[in-house]
């Protein structure tokens, strides 16, 4: 048995409503004074229609700089964000995309 004390470091999914960023940025500070919790994935629930269709790239983009803003914003406070990432076969190219060099087989 190992005298080591327990230590658990959860990474919690928190829902984060872009329209309400000053709002959930200051229930994430909350949790992590109240309960410790340090690390989350943020789950963002208007991405889905954004994330197909033609403009999924531009989306894309648009979110990496949304969740790099949220990430600097609270990391001198020791908390961890992340993506909660769960794709699907409908974020594939679309047709006409067949010609875009990202989508073309290397090797």
């Amino acid at each position: 048995m190992s005298s080591a004390p327990f230590e658990y470091d959860p990474i919690v999914p928190y829902l984060f409503i872009g329209e309400k960023k000053e709002e959930m940025l200051q229930y994430l500070y909350k949790l992590k004074m109240t309960a410790g919790i340090r690390r989350f994935v943020l789950v963002f629930p208007s991405w889905n229609g954004e994330s197909k269709g033609s403009h999924a790239k531009q989306a894309f983009e648009h979110f990496g700089e949304f969740l790099k803003e949220v990430r600097e914003r609270v990391a001198a406070d020791g908390i961890e964000v992340g993506w909660w990432c769960s794709p699907s076969l409908s974020v594939a190219p679309q047709q006409g995309d067949e010609t875009d060099p990202a989508y073309q087989s290397r090797g």
